[in-house]
C-alpha cells in the first residue's frame, strides 16, 4: 500500500510540474517587461491549453497598457499647446486691463494656467518614462556650481534658508533635470513647512551623492515605502496646503533613473526631517536612455 501511494504521489507530482513552472514564470512577470511571456508546455491537454490561454492574456494586457501609455503621452502632448495659447491671451489681459478686481482674476487664471501646464508637463514626462523613451541631453555639469545657482533661486523663491556644501564634481548629465530634481524636492519642503534646506555633494568611488535634506515633519511612516510612486500624497503634515498632484518625487525618480542613478527616501539626517539621497553616476558611464542627437524630444 505504501508502495501504491508513492507511486500515485510520483504521478501526481510529475503531471504538475508544469503547472508549478507556469506559477514561478507567472509570479516573476511584471507589464513593463512586454517580451516575456510563460513557457510553452507541448501537447493539447489542459495544461498546454492553460499556458497558451494564459500567454494570450498576458498579450492583451500588454497590448492594453501600452494603449494606456499612448493616450496619456498624446493627451499631454495635445494639451500644451491650448495651455500656452491661454497662458499668453491671460498674460496680454493682464498687462492692459487696469480694473482691480479684473486683474485679480485674471492673476488667479493665469495661475490656474501656469499649475495645469506644470501638470502636462508632467504627465507627459512620466509617460515617456514609463514607455522607455524618456530622453536626456548631456553635457559636463559642475554639480556644486548647479546646486548652489539652484538653491539661490529656490531659497528667495520659496523662503527657505538653503545651504549648499560638498565637493565639485563634473558629470555628464543634462542640467536642465538635474534643476527639476532640486526644484522638485524644495517645493515639496516648503509645502511641508521647512524652513531651511540643505543640499550636499558627495563624491565616492561608484559615483556622485545628491543629498536634499529638510527641518520640516519628514515623510509619514506609511509614505517612505510608497515616497516616489506616482500620485502619491502625505498626510496633512507633510501637505500642508498643497495643491499638487503627488508627482513632484516620481518625476524625480523619473529623472534620476534616466540617467542612471538611484534615490532613496528617509527621514532624519542632518536636519531631523525628510532627506532625499541621489545617487548618480560617474562622469562618462553610460546613461539609461539618450537620445539620438542628445536633445530632448518635443521639448519647449
Amino acid at each position: 500500500m505504501g508502495l501504491l501511494a508513492l507511486a500515485a504521489w510520483t504521478l501526481v507530482r510529475t503531471a504538475l510540474r508544469p503547472v508549478d513552472a507556469l506559477t514561478r514564470e507567472a509570479a516573476g512577470i511584471s507589464l513593463l517587461e512586454t517580451g516575456c511571456s510563460l513557457p510553452a508546455v507541448p501537447g493539447d491537454d489542459e495544461i498546454a491549453r492553460l499556458a497558451r490561454t494564459l500567454n494570450d492574456m498576458l498579450a492583451r494586457l500588454r497590448d492594453a497598457a501600452a494603449r494606456e501609455r499612448a493616450f496619456v503621452d498624446d493627451a499631454s502632448h495635445e494639451l500644451r499647446t491650448p495651455i500656452a495659447v491661454l497662458r499668453g491671451e491671460l498674460e496680454l489681459a493682464l498687462a492692459a486691463d487696469r480694473d482691480h478686481e479684473v486683474r485679480h482674476s485674471l492673476r488667479a487664471a493665469l495661475a490656474e494656467a501656469e499649475r495645469l501646464s506644470r501638470l502636462a508637463d508632467d504627465l507627459l514626462l512620466l509617460a515617456r518614462d514609463r514607455a522607455g523613451s524618456l530622453v536626456v541631453r548631456t553635457e559636463p555639469v559642475d554639480l556644486l556650481d548647479l546646486a548652489a545657482a539652484e538653491g539661490r533661486r529656490l531659497g528667495t523663491l520659496h523662503g527657505l534658508r538653503v545651504e549648499v556644501s560638498g565637493d565639485p564634481v563634473v558629470i555628464d548629465a543634462d542640467p536642465e533635470r538635474l534643476g527639476r530634481i532640486l526644484a522638485n524636492l524644495a517645493g515639496n519642503s516648503a509645502t511641508a513647512g521647512a524652513s531651511a534646506l540643505r543640499i550636499h555633494i558627495g563624491r565616492g568611488p561608484d559615483g556622485t551623492t545628491l543629498q536634499v535634506a529638510d527641518d520640516g515633519p519628514g515623510f509619514p511612516p506609511e509614505m517612505l515605502t510608497a515616497a516616489f510612486a506616482r500620485f502619491a500624497r502625505g498626510d496633512d503634515a507633510r501637505t500642508r496646503g498643497a495643491h499638487g498632484a503627488g508627482l513632484g518625487l516620481s518625476i524625480v525618480r523619473a529623472v534620476v533613473t534616466a540617467h542612471g542613478g538611484t534615490v532613496t527616501a528617509a527621514n532624519g539626517g542632518p536636519l531631523s526631517g525628510a532627506v532625499v539621497t541621489t545617487r548618480l553616476p560617474r562622469s562618462g558611464a553610460p546613461l539609461q536612455v539618450r537620445g539620438a542627437q542628445g536633445q530632448l524630444e518635443d521639448e519647449p
